[in-house]
């Protein structure tokens, strides 16, 4: 089988010593100059999911949400902007999602899931609390059912952690409150609770915490998100086009968010920061409306690229790591420069196997990757082996600078890089975007079993389709 770096420069499946197996090193060099403009990842991935819940009418005389349609369409517009292909899309609306159909949905993900993907869970619906019957003297807060059933968040935590288990990164969004007042014309998205219900909200109410529940089962940080609409004691709202919670997240996630460290990649912290300032304008002031909660890996960047990209390089480097999967960590450190070398070392351990490569800033506005270059051989590590860089020679580290280490499961295609390996590039907003791109997407992701989705989809290739890495970040100073 046959990998390409551009349709002119075919070259032999991994190691990286055959990189110019087709071309002398100068040539295929200036066919990647040439091809990187062209090159482009795909729009979506075999390996993405999402399962979307809204509900407007319920069971038993609830209150009807007139929005709840219109947020399953914002929530299959995030998921499609999430790299989600249509088939991979399960959404349960309005009667479709009875709490026994819920639970269902959550366990059927699980099973379709393999190691490497991403998953987006949406909840829109009415809300409520009741007493935590696991923990006496603390409340919870429940998702209401189709059928009126109450889901409380310790329960959907369990039935979350199944996937949070498998998948690489999991997004969970919360549409729905626990306390409800009186909007200004507005529908509130929760309902009191049970008439002589002991769950009063005051300052020492002690809530369930939905990430928490799933990370004491080892799920790390870096893995997994929830974002609310409100805190637990506040109302959130409805109204004819929406949840004003998924509106706003689906404005600003696909358009409106800004990049406010300008690392060239939005952040959920940058969206959740846009949403709640429209939130703000649409409700006549702040915190009416709720307070955007995050909790997890408010670092994460959940959509393709679109950030301006004028702060220094290493911030992108940051947004790279926030992007990890957090079952892939590393170390990396500063060491004493081996004999023959000039200059500062690195050394890196890999707790797993995968493909190395080291991005180094050339100041605040330029980066370069300095590993692997063609001499290099294999860049592919054993688990647990240390790797020191440079070996021997002159070192392309300068003392000052950020590097980001990326230790990916599968190859990564130098086609998307903004200039040939070793040689340095203006970090622009379209060559951060093409080296978040690089960093981030398998070699592979373009060919047809990475693609294919539903019922199409062969799980038991996921290793070689994945996309997954573990990323560092170190400031070089010698030693």
């Amino acid at each position: 089988m046959t990998l390409s770096l551009s349709s002119r420069c075919p070259i032999p499946a991994p190691p990286l010593a055959r990189l110019c197996h087709c071309l002398a090193v100068a040539v295929c060099a200036l066919a990647l100059l040439a091809t990187s403009a062209a090159a482009a990842t795909p729009a979506t991935r075999g390996g993405r999911f999402a399962l979307i819940v809204t509900i407007g009418n319920y069971a038993g005389g609830l209150p009807r949400l007139p929005g709840a349609q219109r947020d399953l369409e914002h929530a299959r517009a995030v998921a499609k902007a999430a790299g989600v292909p249509d088939d991979n899309v399960f959404a349960l609306h309005d009667r479709e999602a009875g709490a026994e159909s819920i639970r269902r949905a959550l366990t059927d993900l699980a099973l379709r899931l393999a190691p490497a993907d991403r998953v987006m869970l949406y909840f829109s619906g009415l809300g409520s609390r009741r007493q935590d019957l696991d923990r006496p003297g603390g409340c919870e807060e429940v998702f209401l059912a189709a059928d009126g059933e109450a889901l409380g968040y310790g329960e959907l935590a369990g039935f979350i952690l199944p996937v949070a288990e498998k998948a690489e990164k999991t997004m969970v969004f919360f549409d729905a409150c626990g306390t409800a007042q009186r909007g200004g014309g507005l529908t509130a998205r929760c309902v009191p609770p049970d008439a002589g219900s002991d769950c009063r909200v005051t300052a020492s109410t002690r809530w369930r915490n939905l990430t928490a529940d799933v990370r004491k089962a080892a799920v790390p940080t870096a893995n997994i998100v929830a974002v609310h609409a409100g805190r637990p004691d506040e109302t959130v709202f409805d109204d004819n086009s929406g949840g004003i919670f998924s509106l706003a997240v689906n404005h600003c996630g696909l358009a409106d968010a800004a990049d406010q460290d300008q690392s060239g990649a939005i952040s959920l912290a940058e969206i959740s920061a846009c949403a709640q300032q429209a939130i703000d304008r649409r409700v006549g002031g702040a915190g009416k409306g709720g307070q955007i909660t995050m909790n997890g890996n408010q670092g994460f960047v959940p959509f393709m690229l679109r950030g301006g990209g004028q702060g220094p390089v290493g911030r992108l480097f940051e947004d790279l790591v926030w992007g990890r999967d957090g079952r892939k960590d590393m170390v990396l450190e500063n060491m004493r420069a081996p004999a023959g070398v000039d200059g500062p070392s690195i050394s890196l351990r890999a707790a797993g196997v995968g493909y190395l490569y080291l991005i180094a800033a050339d100041g605040d506005g330029a980066a370069r990757l300095v590993y692997p270059a063609a001499a290099d051989g294999s860049n592919r590590l054993r688990s647990g082996e240390t790797f020191v860089f440079p070996r021997s020679g002159r070192s392309p580290l300068a003392a000052g600078v950020p590097v980001v280490a990326i230790l990916a499961d599968n190859e990564r295609d130098l086609a998307l890089l903004p200039a040939a390996p070793g040689a340095s590039f203006a970090a622009t907003s379209a060559a951060r975007r093409a080296l978040y791109d690089f960093a981030t997407t398998s070699i592979r992701a373009g060919e047809a079993p990475c693609q294919a989705s539903g019922r199409q989809r062969n799980v038991s290739l996921w290793r070689g389709c994945s996309d997954a890495y573990g990323a560092a970040v170190i400031v070089v100073t010698p030693k």
